[in-house]
């Protein structure tokens, strides 16, 4: 019997409920010249009994045991000592494929000068929830070596984890270490952090180039006992933010020549002084994983259907002091009134364009909010705009609120024209109760949020209507984020004869959206209120007359957060 092509290994340790899954989507490959290695490492939890079972239901499934726990990086070796195929391709058992990874990755390697291809990658609890990684590029390509190992070591936006890539076999069982030499840290095989940036680093350096796929092919589940979500753990930040220094200065040699003549590894590593205790900002951990060193980032998205009229007013408010401070991405599915253009002639202010079809505007702000890693979000409809300097603001006011999870700030009523009417509207403080029953209101125009707590609603609900903005806000107080609130101006919600607000012509939707979103709230605990109850409720509030001083007279300094 010949050998496969591809090889994908699979090592798993009591991941009995996730590796279904992840073996479901390997042998879904599109390419079918393929093995699928599971290599267990004598679990406790019956993951063994799912091994089997796939292995009796597909002969391309090929199991082996580990007597006893030798351990994460003695895993992969063994994975890559067993496998017979040509290229490999590791899959950690809580991850899954996209079904065409190998169908786009195989060209590239089939080129001798290539030393692997990686691709993007999607990072969160589920797909709804994920984040993109590894967006090395906007294009899919080859790159040279030393610019590959040059962003690796000293940039930013290359692979670490070697579950993006495929490899040949040969480089994988030449590339792995066991260890790296360091004064204080001795238990890299625990973990796996800088050895997995070193077996990339090695492969590099044996070839002339790297090829890169631009699109999201696998994607990485961070959930309780990954190593994406106890990379928030304090030990193993230490691990994983030396982990480039410590290959630099250990294999500064070996990487010399993957580099330009002239600019060896331990050259450049000379200028920089080694790190005594990395200084990171614990608020920038994503739930996906990923490690910062870099100020607090804010990151934007603006949803943009044929509303051009308006268009480069939105996009021109969307400004911070710092632009390295700020991602900024666009969203349109579609547009034919010349909003393209707009976006095309503004191109360089984006950190990303995406123009494609989605199913409506939380959808297309779903993809928006994936191709973004920043740590503080936000979002703008094309036709309403940010006060000046209302992003710095926010910026400042994350940076020193560290335990608030949302901000909710006021906006201004404008028409057509953008003259906006002398009040403002501020925001009230979350009640569920009242917003179940339309006495509470915030602004999306002046809402902003940690992507901690993006992560934990789910994403915006694609079958909403009318409503996403609102709702999102909900599940994010139904899952126990805590709010704050400022009367300072942040931005302006635009009110005209076209818009959804002042056309009407979605009412029916907004009445089936705030159902649905009122029975959302009840089914969680919530007391039902009697109709008459509604009605004093909204008396209340229509005659509230601290809330219309708030709109005219109230400063603008912070509230204590709430």
């Amino acid at each position: 019997m010949s050998s496969p092509l591809v090889s994908i290994m699979v090592p798993v340790h009591n991941r009995r409920v996730l590796l279904a899954d992840c073996l479901k989507s390997a042998l879904a490959q599109t390419c079918r010249d393929i093995e699928v290695v599971v290599v267990e490492n004598a679990s406790t939890d019956g993951t063994w009994d799912v091994c089997r079972a796939f292995a009796r239901a597909d002969s391309r499934v090929r199991i082996f045991r580990n007597p006893e726990n030798i351990g994460p990086v003695r895993n992969w070796q063994r994975c890559f000592r067993e496998a017979e195929g040509r290229f490999g391709k590791l899959l950690f058992s809580d991850d899954v494929l996209a079904s065409y990874y190998l169908e786009k990755t195989i060209p590239l390697l089939h080129d001798p000068h290539v030393a692997f291809v990686f691709t993007m990658a999607m990072i969160g609890p589920g797909p709804r929830a994920s984040r993109l990684a590894h967006r090395f590029d906007d294009r899919t390509g080859r790159f040279t070596r030393q610019h590959y190992i040059r962003r690796a070591l000293f940039g930013s936006r290359a692979p670490v984890s070697p579950g993006a890539a495929l490899f040949r076999i040969k480089d994988l069982r030449l590339s792995l270490r066991l260890s790296i030499p360091s004064p204080t840290i001795d238990d890299f095989e625990r973990h796996g952090a800088g050895i997995d940036l070193l077996l990339y680093l090695m492969t590099a350096a044996r070839y002339e180039e790297v090829a890169y796929v631009a699109e999201p092919l696998v994607f990485f589940r961070a959930h309780e006992g990954s190593i994406s979500h106890a990379a928030r753990d304090s030990l193993l930040i230490d691990r994983l933010s030396s982990g480039a220094y410590l290959v630099r200065r250990a294999y500064a040699g070996a990487l010399d020549a993957g580099l330009d003549p002239g600019r060896r590894v331990a050259q450049h590593d000379e200028a920089q002084a080694a790190p005594r205790e990395p200084g990171l900002h614990r608020g920038s951990i994503s739930a996906g994983g990923s490690r910062k060193l870099d100020p607090m980032k804010l990151g934007i998205v603006t949803i943009s259907f044929n509303q051009a009229k308006y268009l480069a007013e939105a996009i021109e408010s969307v400004y911070v002091a710092d632009p390295e401070r700020l991602e900024y991405v666009i969203v349109d599915p579609g547009s034919t009134d010349g909003s393209r253009e707009i976006i095309e002639s503004y191109r360089r202010r984006f950190s990303r364009v995406m123009l494609e079809p989605d199913q409506g505007p939380p959808d297309g702000l779903n993809k928006g909010f994936a191709a973004l890693d920043a740590d503080i979000l936000g979002y703008l409809n094309s036709d309403d705009r940010f006060a000046p300097g209302a992003l710095d603001y926010v910026l400042r006011y994350f940076e020193r609120h560290p335990s608030v999870d949302a901000l909710c700030g006021a906006i201004r009523i404008i028409g057509e024209d953008g003259r906006s009417s002398l009040r403002r509207r501020t925001p009230d403080p979350i009640d569920l109760r009242r917003y179940a029953y339309e006495t509470c209101f915030f602004w999306q125009q002046a809402t902003f949020f940690r992507r901690e707590a993006f992560l934990k609603t789910g994403g915006f609900n694609v079958a909403s209507k009318t409503t996403w903005d609102g709702e999102l806000v909900v599940d994010m107080a139904l899952a126990g984020c805590r709010f704050a609130y400022t009367n300072k101006l942040l931005g302006d919600f635009r009110v005209y004869g076209d818009s959804i607000t002042g056309s009407g012509r979605l009412n029916d939707a907004l009445r089936r959206d705030r159902q649905n979103m009122r029975e959302k709230i009840l089914r969680a605990g919530v007391p039902r209120a009697s109709g008459l109850e509604v009605r004093v409720m909204k008396y209340l509030y229509k005659f509230n007359l601290r809330r219309h001083w708030s709109y005219l007279f109230d400063s603008e300094e912070l509230e204590a957060p709430q």
